[in-house]
């Protein structure tokens, strides 16, 4: 007679667990990584960075939203990874589907009201700008806007009993309560999507906007500095002397130096006065005699106004090919200042661009995911083990945003960089 081995649930239990060991490991490094990286953000521009600039303001208080969003959602995750058929407790799901709702909404509207304070900055700098008082009542505002668009989920989501006859089990998972009106859930859902997308495009058409100031910034840097140059070589060119003519008369350039300008430039606008004819030195009664003292040079003894004149000396091949071996070498050693100069004067608009691209691309999936499950309610059911170990990895893809921040952080400041090398050297010694 064969006796059949019994199926228990915590085999049973184990064996769902087993397809999504891979995720469980990559959210493992996602809750390292954000919790260390943003705790040492957070000991930097509040205890060692305490008289930062205006700029660097919301840094500290994203870096506690991205630690929250990052400790309940990592951890909230592992836990179902962990438990899918296990995970019992209808209250502690609904308050831990709960958190997690309100730490990523808080760390998203947060950076909706960062892109508002840097369109203000860079486009909009002589204007009316944030004061310490509007940047608490915008924190304030996100928090109590992420609590209010949370609250519903109290409603729509609990433990979850899934049932198998040929196994003759029943487990529990966290998710959809079964006695959700899914009418109501649909729409709550459909809210959140037009949060999500608002605040997408909010963040977008701002960034767009300060990136079009940034380019035409650099724009007019780089032609005014065009023009200063351009201005010196032409003030240097216009002193040239020449021996005077016949009859007299000095001769001297016959194009004007404003001709090499770029007039385009605002550096231009005062000197639309200048005259546009060459000016005309009318020698003194004195002569002018030139006596050369050898074949290769000769000394010029002036009156009084030609003391100041230079003298133009033919360059030689040799000195022609060195002059001209040196302005290469400036030129080589001065093509990446501007650019430099430029990711210095913007490095903070910078580093936020990055971060929301960061954000976007990591939210799209997300919103993609609930669009589909809002549209069939049966879409998690029908899908496979491994197809759901695919589409958990997508859907938690979010949390990248939230651990990414502090690498930005280090990269863009260099402030931060320092006081971190500083308090890493104290503790060595």
């Amino acid at each position: 007679m064969n006796e059949t081995k019994s199926y228990t649930l915590e085999e049973w239990n184990n064996e769902k667990s087993a397809v999504l060991t891979v995720n469980t490991v990559v959210l493992g490094f996602y809750l390292l990584i954000g919790i260390t990286g943003n705790t040492i953000v957070i000991y930097i521009y509040n205890f060692r960075m305490k008289g930062s600039r205006d700029d660097r303001y919301f840094i500290p208080h994203l870096a506690v939203m991205d630690l929250c969003a990052c400790g309940v959602g990592a951890g909230y995750a592992i836990a179902l990874n962990m438990l899918p058929l296990r995970f019992q407790g209808n209250e502690l799901c609904k308050i831990l589907w709960f958190l997690t709702q309100v730490t990523t909404l808080c760390a998203a509207l947060m950076l909706v009201v960062i892109a508002v304070q840097r369109y203000l900055k860079v486009v909009r700098p002589f204007k009316k700008q944030m004061t310490i008082k509007a940047k608490h009542s915008a924190l304030v505002a996100v928090i109590l806007l992420s609590l209010f668009l949370s609250l519903p989920c109290l409603m729509f989501y609990g433990e979850i009993p899934i049932t198998s006859p040929y196994l003759n089990l029943t487990g529990y998972r966290c998710g959809v309560s079964p006695s959700a009106d899914h009418a109501a859930l649909s729409l709550y859902n459909t809210i959140l999507f037009v949060t999500a997308v608002g605040g997408l495009l909010v963040i977008s058409t701002l960034y767009i906007l300060i990136g079009r100031t940034i380019y035409r910034q650099h724009k007019f840097r780089r032609r005014y500095s065009s023009a200063t140059t351009a201005f010196k070589r032409s003030d240097r060119d216009s002193l040239e002397w020449n021996p005077p003519s016949e009859s007299g008369s000095v001769q001297t350039r016959s194009k004007p130096f404003r001709d090499s300008l770029d007039f385009d430039s605002p550096f231009l606008d005062s000197m639309n006065g200048a005259p546009s004819s060459p000016e005309i030195i009318e020698p003194s009664s004195s002569p002018v005699i030139i006596e050369p003292s050898s074949p290769s040079s000769a000394t010029l003894e002036p009156s009084s106004p030609f003391k100041s004149a230079f003298l133009s000396v033919p360059m030689t091949p040799t000195e022609k090919l060195r002059s001209s071996f040196s302005e290469i070498q400036k030129k080589a050693s001065k093509s990446t200042i501007p650019v430099r100069k430029h990711f210095g004067t913007h490095r903070c608009s910078w580093m936020f661009m990055m971060i929301t691209v960061v954000y976007i691309l990591s939210f799209i999936p997300r919103i993609t995911l609930n669009v589909l499950e809002s549209v069939d309610k049966h879409f998690w059911g029908e899908l496979s083990d491994r197809e759901i170990a695919s589409y958990l990895f997508l859907y938690r893809l979010y949390l990248v945003n939230n651990i990414s921040n502090p690498f930005f952080y280090g990269l863009f400041d260099r402030a931060m960089r320092k006081e971190l090398r500083k308090a890493c050297c104290c503790k060595s010694k």
